[in-house]
């Protein structure tokens, strides 16, 4: 009788940080070929698209779960921020697509993006890239889809939260689309809970950015935003004990 055994690959990686930065990397090698950086700029032959479009996928959702397990140093990406660029690019010619494919391809790209700028080490980095202006100009569209204004906002909050990042935010006057965002987007929509967290990290976007002596404490917002972060602490521990259970 034949025995099989599962592999965790990602706890190679967890208990092997050296080696998670070298496939890392290697992996951000092969994404900056002529054949990928073809099909981002949408220069591809149509019939290998798809299989192109595949494996991208596959390298970007590999990438995301080594990068968890990777401690960076502040200058990593310096050769990676030219196709960091180019998928940048690729989401804002694609932002209006309405195929289902697309879509969920722009948001591993951004949630991948979203992967590294958590890491906020590598923040002043990317503020090389062509990043802030892009996020900025996306949440200005009134036609976003949810899908985009989400991880653009979620972005945002992880570039505030670096020195430089807010540097550069107030440089590009976010707060005033932010406050407009606000005003378009969120109040309209402050009975529906499918906003709730995009509420939240606009509030603690905006408490990052906002000067001392422009900041003025509305208690009720403070209540409310609070009162979100300590149910998605106890919503996250519930889920962790229950995984680890699950585990054992």
């Amino acid at each position: 009788m034949a025995v099989y055994t599962t592999i965790n690959i990602q706890s190679i990686f967890r208990d092997d940080t050296f080696y998670a930065y070298e496939i890392f990397f290697r992996i951000f090698n092969i994404i900056s070929l002529a054949a990928m950086t073809t099909f981002l700029k949408d220069e591809s032959n149509e019939q290998i698209m798809s299989h192109v479009a595949n494996v991208l996928r596959i390298l970007l959702l590999q990438m995301q779960t080594i990068a968890e397990e990777i401690s960076f140093k502040k200058d990593d990406l310096i050769n990676q921020e030219p196709i960091i660029q180019v998928l940048l690019e690729y989401v804002d010619m694609n932002l209006f697509e309405i195929g289902n494919d697309i879509q969920q391809r722009l948001i591993e790209i951004l949630e991948f993006i979203g992967t590294l700028v958590d890491n906020t080490i590598l923040v002043s980095q990317l503020l090389d890239v062509d990043f802030v202006s892009l996020i900025l100009k996306w949440i200005e569209m009134s036609e976003l889809p949810f899908c985009i204004q989400r991880a653009s906002v979620r972005l945002l909050y992880n570039i505030a939260r670096h020195e430089k990042g807010c540097e550069a935010l107030n440089q590009a006057d976010a707060m005033s689309v932010l406050k407009e965002f606000k005003q378009r987007i969120l109040d309209p929509t402050g009975n529906d809970t499918t906003y709730e967290d995009m509420r939240l990290l606009f509030s603690m976007t905006a408490a990052l950015l906002a000067e001392p002596k422009e900041s003025k404490i509305d208690v009720k917002s403070l209540g409310k935003v609070l009162d979100q972060l300590m149910q998605l602490t106890v919503y996250t521990t519930r889920k962790t004990k229950i995984t680890n259970m699950a585990i054992s």
